[in-house]
């Protein structure tokens, strides 16, 4: 099942964020993104939970996760489209970023 932590974000997003966790859903929506997870882990996201969305889609995997981003983008087809963020020492996911005190870094991505 998708959650989306603040759907009302949803109405003016020019794109949507995927992320495969809770707590980096949650990070990304307070930074203002318009973000999706699935409730039941990475393995579980299905990308026809996205048929009515018809903007780009972006898939931030942490580190580890980048097959299943992968496999999620071809699904997508030309919607989805990975983005391999660039994690500071110490972080590993975006959740990790309000963990250490660099909200502003992740606001960023």
């Amino acid at each position: 099942m998708p959650y989306y932590p603040d759907w009302r974000i949803l109405e003016t997003a020019p794109k949507l964020a995927v992320v495969f966790g809770m707590f980096d859903a949650l990070a990304l929506s307070d930074q203002r993104f318009a973000v999706v997870t699935s409730t039941g882990g990475k393995v579980s996201f299905k990308a026809e939970w996205l048929d009515t969305w018809r903007g780009p889609v972006v898939i931030l995997p942490d580190e580890g996760e980048e097959e299943e981003a992968n496999k999620l983008a071809a699904d997508l087809d030309w919607r989805g489209k990975v983005v391999r963020i660039k994690y500071p020492d110490g972080i590993k996911d975006p959740a990790g970023f309000l963990e250490k005190g660099k909200a502003k870094e992740l606001g960023r991505i």
